[in-house]
Formats: C-alpha cells, structure tokens, sequence
C-alpha cells in the first residue's frame, strides 16, 4: 500500500488539482510502483485487485469522478472476489485477500468522501 501511494503521488507530482485523466495517470504510477517493490508478484494478492482495477478505468472515458470510482471500485470488488481462484492458500482457508480488501475500503470511503 505505501509503495502504492508513493507512486501515485509521483504521478500527481506539481499538480494543485486532478481531473480524472490525471488521477487514472496517477492510479497506473502507484500501481506500477507497488508491482517495482515486490520481487515476486503473486497474482490473487491486493496487486491483483490494484492492476485489475486501474486496466478498467484506463479502457473507459469518465464524466465524472464520482463516475470512475464506482466502476472502479466495483472491478476491484469482482477481482477481490476471484482472489481465491488465483491464490490456492486463498481457496484453502475460504477467504479472500486481506490487502485486497483493506484497499477497496479506501477507495469506497473515497466514493463516499467525493460525492
């Protein structure tokens, strides 16, 4: 997550504000951050659910932020739910993955935050 928010503040480096080009540009540059930091990526883990999540905003054209957030916030709920699929000690406790879902919270607080 920290490695997350470094990147994203990278990409929103020498902005006052953000349109939601720009906060998706950033999303990418934290989402790629927290992949540099981990030396084995592990797909089912909250960088699953962070990539899945930045693939869809980056294929679609948003009016708004309030917009961007809910479809993103409602892919990364979907891929969080597949996490267990994709990571077998995930299947074998019948859970999904913590980080995954500690950073969907976020973002569905800033949803609620925005509006």
């Amino acid at each position: 997550l920290s490695q997350f928010i470094k990147g994203f503040d990278k990409g929103c480096e020498g902005k006052k504000t953000i349109n939601v080009e720009d906060f998706i540009r950033a999303f990418r540059a934290g989402v790629d951050k927290a992949y540099e930091a981990v030396l084995s990526p592990a797909e089912g883990t909250m960088l699953t659910v962070m990539r899945e999540g930045c693939e869809l905003m980056e294929g679609k054209d948003f009016d708004t932020f309030q917009e961007c957030l809910a479809a993103l916030n409602e892919r990364m709920e979907e891929s969080l739910e597949h996490t267990p699929e994709l990571l077998y000690v995930l299947k074998e406790a019948g859970v999904i993955d913590s980080g995954g879902a500690g950073f969907l919270c976020i973002f569905k607080g800033t949803s609620k935050a925005s509006t």
